[in-house]
């Protein structure tokens, strides 16, 4: 399955793809609640807040609605980097 990360609404975000560390399926959404322009923390589906690298760094992610998309795509691509190194370090 190809990693699919595409803008649902004005202020959300899906991202569907295999997990890197468990190679299971995920599908999980990413919101942001802020007026244009205004950076705010991300929450997943759960409403839990998102951290960086989508891991425990203790950084929240934020973001502005326009930049939701960008900013998924960059932790995304950082957590299947995370997951390459340790698998390379096995």
């Amino acid at each position: 399955m190809k990693t699919k990360i595409e803008r649902i609404a004005r202020n959300r975000v899906r991202l569907e793809g295999i997990d890197p560390f468990t190679q299971e399926p995920i599908r999980k959404e990413f919101w942001v609640s802020a007026q244009s322009g205004q950076t705010r923390n991300v929450f997943d589906e759960t409403n839990h807040e998102v951290l960086i690298g989508f891991a425990g760094t203790g950084y929240v992610l934020t973001s502005t609605p326009e930049g939701l998309l960008d900013a998924i795509r960059e932790q995304w691509k950082s957590y299947r980097a995370a997951a390459r190194k340790l698998a390379q370090a096995a």
